[in-house]
């Protein structure tokens, strides 16, 4: 895990791309990230990101994915529980998992997805948060780095995304 936050800075360096202070850089997707383990609601998280100029973390392949259950798994405090949103959300106003529609903070439709085993698993729980780290009690359900469908009152962790600085 280290290795890979060392080789992601290095490529930061080597092509003029900076990421500010505390955020990690991205080669594929030229973007930074930081996991924030201060708990909000999933509004309260999207609003923290845009005061620092990202928003939560779409999540566009397995690994994306894997570099951002990594940032995050690295930078929580807490005991195992404490699994972060990122911006995966539905508005759909029906009442059976089928209907619902899956998309990005940004309304962008979900193309690539991780869902644990079985989810998304209820239609009242509208929000999406990963999996950062492992739980030896779960069993197979909650797997490192799936997503898990979570009512957005919850209070959990976040993971920002936003554009490199120009060096």
């Amino acid at each position: 895990m280290k290795t890979t936050l060392i080789l992601a800075a290095l490529f930061s360096l080597a092509f003029g791309c900076s990421c500010p202070e505390g955020w990690s850089y991205l080669r594929i997707t030229d973007q930074c990230y930081r996991y924030f383990d201060d708990p909000k609601n999933f509004e309260g998280a999207k609003a923290a990101c845009a005061e620092q100029g990202a928003y939560l973390t779409d999540i566009q392949s397995e690994e994306e994915n894997t570099f951002v259950q990594a940032i995050a798994a690295q930078g929580r405090s807490g005991n195992w529980g404490i699994q972060p949103w990122i911006g995966g959300f539905t508005d759909t106003a029906v009442q059976n998992i089928q209907g619902l529609h899956w998309q990005w903070a940004d309304g962008m439709v979900m193309n690539y997805t991780n869902w644990c085993p079985g989810d998304p698993n209820s239609w009242w729980e509208r929000c999406v948060h990963m999996v950062i780290d492992d739980c030896p009690v779960c069993g197979s359900y909650f797997q490192l780095g799936c997503w898990n469908n979570l009512g957005c009152h919850n209070l959990v962790g976040y993971i920002c995304k936003r554009p490199t600085v120009s060096s």
